[in-house]
């Protein structure tokens, strides 16, 4: 078994430190995944993969003149084409937007509950396992089995229709959609 400084530290200050090291070294690895995922480190949005957006290929919406000649108005960058997908997080780009916060913080939440909902799904099914283990059948079907269909019935819906909102391909240059 690997201790790396085991004996050195035991017995002085660090000795409770010394409990915690495999604790602090998995949330260093969880932090570097939802990084990953959110395609950030420390809120810099990090471009791994080319974007789905031409950052010089972009319009004007709203324009106006201001009183010193000089054109007023919100940016919207160009997709590069339909089928471009950021392959891993959120596209860099979004950073520039002005609705990055609200978008992200989308992202962010649906994200949230989805993972949630697997390890709170993962602990039922622990209680399960453990039911059958130790034969105790009424925990089984009133707590397991009930708790499963109602906890999957609401959230795992929820879930559900979260992965169908990003599965459904959406044209968001798609001018016949404004008209609807």
């Amino acid at each position: 078994m690997l201790t790396f400084g085991n004996n050195y530290f035991k017995g002085g200050l660090l000795n409770d430190v010394l409990q915690l090291r495999y604790f602090v070294l998995l949330l260093g690895f969880a932090s570097i995944y939802c990084g990953f995922v959110y395609n950030a480190f420390f809120a810099i949005p990090m471009n791994l993969f080319p974007s789905c957006y031409e950052i010089n290929d972009r319009e004007i919406w709203g324009a106006s003149l201001t009183e010193d000649h000089e054109v007023d108005g919100e940016y919207t960058y160009l997709r590069t084409g339909f089928q471009c997908n950021y392959p891993v997080g959120i596209d860099p780009i979004w950073g520039l937007s002005k609705n990055r916060l609200s978008f992200s913080n989308n992202v962010k939440m649906k994200l949230s509950v989805i993972i949630g909902v697997v390890h709170m799904m993962i602990g039922i099914i622990i209680k399960g396992t453990n039911s059958v283990y130790f034969s105790r059948w009424a925990t089984l079907f009133t707590e397991v089995i009930a708790g499963s269909l109602i906890f999957l019935g609401l959230f795992g819906w929820m879930d559900l229709l979260i992965f169908g909102k990003w599965i459904r391909p959406l044209d968001i240059e798609d001018k016949t959609l404004v008209n609807q």
